[in-house]
């Protein structure tokens, strides 16, 4: 059973490319103002710097990630909270907020060996942030639709919650530590949320709360 993302925020990492790139155009407009106007090209490259600020930068709000797309590349990334470098033909998207819970209490009634069994389950999925992918992770989970998600989500935990139950006598299903153990924490479970987490970017956390007659 994952757990779920703390919200201690990661960095942006402005790529090389991206810094590289703003530095450069900096140095060929200066070169070309000096040659103008001598020494007051440096005053008004300055100046123009700081005019044009909302070109060359993007501020994200605390607790959101922020998608810009490169108009010539298609590519994107991710910025989080705080200022970031972008070029100037790399645009805003899609914001996210970071603290977004996709959160549902299911109840549910299983076939067991020898009866049916109610159950009543919780998940929660989030964003995820964390580690060295965080960017690309915020990318794949923004090219879903959070109900898409959720759909996929009960689909494979109902899933496994049914093949797990249809094995068993029902006097075998009612501990609900063991159950959650065998169902969510050891393969294949375990790898199949794991699979989930990472085609949509997130992190999944789920646990049966339920299960009698």
């Amino acid at each position: 059973m994952a757990n779920g993302s703390s919200l201690e925020m990661p960095r942006t990492e402005t790529p090389f490319g991206v810094l590289a790139t703003l530095v450069i155009l900096a140095v060929l407009m200066g070169g070309l103002l000096s040659w103008f106007a001598g020494l007051w090209g440096v005053v008004i490259l300055f100046a123009i710097l700081g005019f044009a600020v909302g070109s060359y930068t993007e501020t994200v709000d605390g607790f959101h990630a922020r998608i810009v797309l490169n108009q010539f590349s298609g590519k994107q990334r991710t910025l989080f909270q705080g200022l970031g470098l972008v070029l100037p033909w790399e645009s805003a998207t899609k914001d996210i907020d970071l603290r977004v819970d996709l959160k549902e209490i299911l109840e549910d009634t299983y076939a067991s060996a020898d009866a049916m069994m109610k159950t009543k389950y919780v998940y929660t999925i989030r964003p995820n942030f964390s580690g060295r992918n965080a960017g690309e992770n915020i990318i794949l989970y923004a090219s879903y639709e959070g109900s898409a998600i959720q759909q996929e989500g009960r689909a494979l935990f109902s899933m496994l919650l049914s093949d797990h139950f249809s094995r068993r006598p029902g006097e075998q299903l009612l501990n609900k530590i063991k159950i959650n153990q065998e169902v969510f924490e050891v393969d294949p479970g375990r790898s199949l949320i794991a699979d989930f987490e990472s085609k949509h970017g997130i992190r999944v956390t789920v646990r049966l709360e339920d299960s009698d007659f």
